[in-house]
């Protein structure tokens, strides 16, 4: 998914510069057609790059782009029709420029002085003045767990300790089409610290509001990536209790879940779902196969789950008369998980020996999944142990590629193959 570390800006009296590496166009006569696409070409000996140029609201006839890296001699600007792809249609624009001498220290502002078909550098005005607007960055911040009541209120406070010993608060707006998201805009991003409050909403226009939870006070980057999400909701929560990345970005590492049913709990299949996106197809998702102690595992990828909520079912909606709920579960680590009728809750288990079998697969084996005989598509094995997914040694075999899971439960397990060198291989299967 594409990073988006987005740049506004708004009609105001005073101008900022605070994207120190934006680079902006004003095209003027015939070249502003109102339906007009413009593009941006930056070239070295080594590298060209395109950019698509994006208007900047609330300033008249002002494009921009975000440069990945100003280390370029060379520019050129294209016109092109709607919907113009960047690369595909750089050639075929309606107008184009020359290819022009390039240094971004002259300044980051290129506006044309007249309207042509080709044109030249001498036919810009380089400088850094712009129109009358400050340049403002995006914040987010998701939530998890308790944190995330329905009705609480949230800001995010943000502070320079060297100039501003107090600080500023922001108030936290849903982001729309994203549940549990919220943003502020910030007017600048010269801050070193950081922390979030959850409000009372009872006390939302009264003074003083009343703050139910709140965090440490942290070390601010924005550099490092413009997306605040818990990992697991506290009271007093540190920087490490949050994974930090553009928004937009996949959250988290893969992970595996374990999951299994208590006593009250007596669905025939346990599917788990979640929304966006959809990790695990349509509904009503997926599940495992059902290990000997009654676990199913499932691996999810880096990035596959929202933050917060996974539905678990017995694969039939509600008005089906099935029956589901929403899980809370911490969506970026491996965990196990017991599953009553209405809620998941996290169990202790080992979750190191799920992890690191979760990373091995480097050794061909045939068939998988398997009912019986298991071939091991390696030469000079010395010994072959077959591990389950709590990590415990299950069956051993010697000297051998072929070998004898018939008497296996259904399940997922791993082999751990010694090879006559002292080399240690891996692989997963599936017994059905």
């Amino acid at each position: 998914m594409k990073k988006l570390i987005t740049l506004l800006a708004f009609a105001l009296s005073a101008f900022a510069m605070n994207a120190q590496d934006t680079l902006y166009f004003t095209p003027t006569g015939w070249w502003l057609n109102d339906n007009a696409v413009f593009m941006l070409g930056l070239a070295n000996t080594d590298d060209t790059v395109y950019y698509r140029l994006e208007a900047v609201t609330g300033a008249q006839n002002l494009y921009y782009a975000e440069l990945s890296s100003t280390e370029y001699n060379t520019i050129r600007f294209t016109r092109c029709g709607p919907g113009a792809e960047v690369i595909s249609e750089w050639e075929t624009g309606w107008n184009r420029t020359s290819n022009m001498d390039f240094d971004y220290s002259e300044g980051k502002h290129w506006k044309m002085n007249e309207a042509k078909d080709v044109l030249l550098k001498t036919d810009f005005t380089i400088s850094n003045e712009l129109p009358e607007i400050v340049l403002t960055k995006l914040l987010y911040f998701t939530p998890t767990g308790w944190w995330c009541d329905a009705n609480a209120y949230f800001k995010v406070g943000l502070m320079n300790t060297e100039s501003e010993p107090t600080g500023d608060e922001y108030f936290l707006d849903s982001v729309a089409g994203e549940p549990g998201t919220y943003y502020a805009e910030l007017p600048s991003i010269d801050y070193d610290s950081i922390w979030f409050f959850r409000y009372d909403p009872a006390y939302k226009d009264s003074t003083p509001e009343k703050v139910w939870n709140q965090t440490t006070n942290m070390a601010f980057d924005y550099s490092e990536g413009n997306h605040w999400v818990m990992k697991e909701a506290k009271d007093g929560l540190i920087k490490t209790d949050f994974i930090i990345v553009g928004y937009g970005d996949p959250i988290g590492e893969a992970i595996t879940i374990r999951f299994k049913q208590t006593a009250e709990n007596t669905w025939d299949t346990v599917y788990i779902f979640s929304w966006e996106p959809e990790t695990f197809g349509g509904w009503p998702g997926a599940t495992s196969v059902k290990d000997a102690d009654g676990w199913y595992t499932i691996e999810v990828p880096a990035g596959g789950l929202t933050v917060g909520h996974v539905i678990f079912s017995d694969g039939h909606g509600t008005g089906d008369g099935g029956y589901q709920f929403n899980a809370d579960i911490v969506t970026h680590k491996t965990a196990c998980y017991e599953l009553s009728a209405t809620a998941a809750t996290e169990v202790d288990c080992d979750v190191a020996a799920i992890e690191e079998l979760s990373k091995i697969d480097n050794v061909k084996i045939y068939p998988n999944p398997v009912t019986s005989t298991l071939t091991i598509d390696l030469k000079n094995i010395k010994s072959v142990n077959v591990v389950n997914i709590a990590g415990k040694r299950v069956m051993n075999a010697n000297n051998s590629n072929v070998i004898n899971v018939s008497n296996l439960s259904v399940g997922i397990y791993f082999l751990e193959i010694l090879q006559a060198n002292g080399v240690v291989q891996y692989s997963k299967f599936i017994k059905k």
